[in-house]
């Protein structure tokens, strides 16, 4: 997929919530930061109690 945002640790894109991401923030009318709610990389990863819940900023570098 050309032009398509994927946070470094996350394998490859797939159609499935890895690491929730939930949030977008624009600067200059650009897509610049996302967040997530994990760093997993298995489907549903995010909802695996075992795993601290936390906030991550990605930048993004990428036109959307």
């Amino acid at each position: 997929m050309a032009n398509c945002f994927q946070p470094p640790f996350i394998s490859r894109l797939a159609a499935e919530d890895r690491c929730h991401l939930n949030g977008l923030a624009i600067v200059n009318g650009r897509a610049k930061y996302v967040t997530a709610v994990s760093q997993s990389d298995v489907a549903e990863g995010w909802r695996d109690p075992f795993v601290p819940a936390k906030l991550i900023a990605v930048r993004m570098e990428v036109v959307l």
